[in-house]
């Protein structure tokens, strides 16, 4: 968690100099939406927390994350003169997996939902891979050993399956929320590297949109600037293509130039950057 706790004596010191707030003061939103204009981030600490993204297991089998597993997978078998295709499709924290008998819909593994990943390397086992649905019951288990580019291995049926882009790239993702619709409004991601701490504001409103970015504190001028924006299909790598919101730059340090953000969903109060496996929560008024 990136917040620390207050010691006690934090705590005490702090309600000896509260005050009350006074009438007219800027409030967090406010300061937020001009953060753009002023060229100036807001305080860290009056920022919103971002959610994490869990990517277990942490001890072996470490290619089994949610960052590799994202994307279309299928498994093709043959059993008792029938033909069996297995399709699943993961999407930020939700998945949906669909099973064809001879090209029928149909079968046990048919559903979507949450998705997590249990760490069993303390038994000397692979990781299991679960989806749950919406009500809390299991769709499917699938205990999956590594995770190569186009591949995965099934260490439950002891077979491959590979990773493939259909016919119609809206058909690899759970796409029908990622619109300009669904991204109005002012969002904020951070997220921690070697170069320090990065700091996102995004504001999107009607057509037009602004984004603005410190490193370490220190102005970004590649994510720094307004525009029209656009959401798109773009291949995000050999195979995989993403919807994403770009921003066509008009405007500010980083002229001419567009910004991209590959999305995997959008839920009422934050979004899923799928390019830089991170959260971007809204700023409410």
């Amino acid at each position: 968690m990136r917040r620390f706790l207050m010691t006690a004596v934090s705590v005490c010191l702090a309600a000896m100099f509260m005050t009350v707030p006074v009438f007219g003061e800027v409030s967090l939103y406010q300061e937020a939406l001009k953060a753009y204009e002023d060229q100036k981030m807001p305080e860290w600490e009056r920022m919103p927390e971002i959610p994490e993204f869990d990517t277990m297991p942490s001890r072996s089998y470490t290619s089994v994350t949610p960052k590799n597993l994202q994307g279309r997978w299928v498994n093709r078998y043959r059993e008792a003169g029938v033909d069996f295709t297995e399709v699943l499709t993961i999407n930020g924290d939700r998945a949906s997996i669909e099973t064809w008998q001879d090209g029928v819909k149909k079968g046990v593994w048919n559903g979507e939902g949450r998705y997590s990943i249990e760490d069993r390397s303390d038994r000397k086992v692979c990781p299991a891979f679960r989806i749950k649905d919406d009500s809390g019951d299991n769709v499917c288990t699938i205990y999956i050993r590594w995770v190569k580019e186009d591949k995965f291995y099934d260490g439950g049926f002891l077979c491959w399956w590979q990773r493939e882009a259909p016919e119609d790239p809206k058909d690899q993702y759970l796409y029908d929320t990622v619109t300009l619709e669904n991204l109005q409004g002012l969002w904020y991601s951070e997220d921690y590297d070697s170069a320090g701490q990065y700091q996102v504001l995004l504001n999107v409103d009607g057509e037009k949109a602004w984004i603005f970015e410190t490193v370490g504190e220190r102005i970004s001028t590649v994510w720094n600037g307004d525009g029209t924006a656009s959401v798109r299909m773009t291949e995000f790598m050999p195979g995989i293509t993403y919807p994403e919101l770009l921003i066509h730059h008009d405007g500010g340090p980083a002229k001419p130039g567009t910004a991209g953000i590959y999305i995997g969903f959008v839920e009422e109060d934050r979004f899923y950057d799928a390019g830089l496996n991170r959260w971007y929560v809204k700023l409410k008024e």
